[in-house]
């Protein structure tokens, strides 16, 4: 019968006669970089994703911090920097995991929070999730708002320029139609006359 079980941050294999073997994989070793044991492992389980482990002997995996991911088996979490146009939260299990949403972009890398990511400014739109920069500016005979998400927006993020307005590209508002000439319909880049 057993004597008892392997100790916690060990693995002991087949024939171990000791609960904190380290005989270079004879019996047993200490728990390597990257994996956690548990009292009573017979083999090293990885790091599930989202936590790491940088020392040897551990029972235990450690989240990953904010402003990174980790892959499983992660022995480092600074290898794994969260990159633009994405934010990673304590625990994130991948690059793309958490994008930053339509409407918003960051150029910049280490987001910790959904906060973080910048609004689309205005004149211009952010079509989809996940982005480093803005689409492009904003159609012309449309104003877009701050967070557009299309060209063309609907409110609250823009609309159509109104009559007795025009908007040339990249509005941020409707421009009133200028003395001595007039605008007739909605959505126009220039007064009609």
């Amino acid at each position: 019968e057993p004597s008892g079980v392997c100790s916690a941050g060990y693995v002991c294999y087949q024939g171990a006669i000791t609960a904190a073997p380290n005989d270079g994989r004879v019996t047993g070793e200490v728990c390597p970089a990257g994996y956690y044991c548990s009292a009573g492992t017979a083999s090293p389980v990885a790091c599930p994703a989202g936590t790491y482990n940088n020392v040897t002997g551990q029972s235990a995996c450690l989240t990953c911090p904010a402003g990174y991911f980790c892959m499983a088996n992660s022995v480092t979490f600074l290898t794994q920097p969260c990159p633009a146009g994405y934010y990673c939260p304590n625990g994130t299990l991948y690059a793309t995991q958490y994008p930053c949403p339509a409407g918003t972009f960051s150029s910049l890398p280490l987001l910790t929070s959904e906060s973080q990511c910048q609004a689309c400014l205005a004149g211009f739109y952010c079509a989809s999730a996940g982005q480093t920069n803005v689409s492009g500016v904003c159609a012309p005979g449309f104003y877009c708002s701050a967070r557009s998400t299309s060209s063309t927006p609907v409110p609250p993020e823009g609309n159509i320029c109104p009559v007795g307005s025009y908007c040339v590209a990249g509005s941020s508002s409707a421009r009133r139609c200028d003395g001595g000439q007039y605008c007739a319909i909605a959505g126009l880049s220039q007064p009609t006359g």
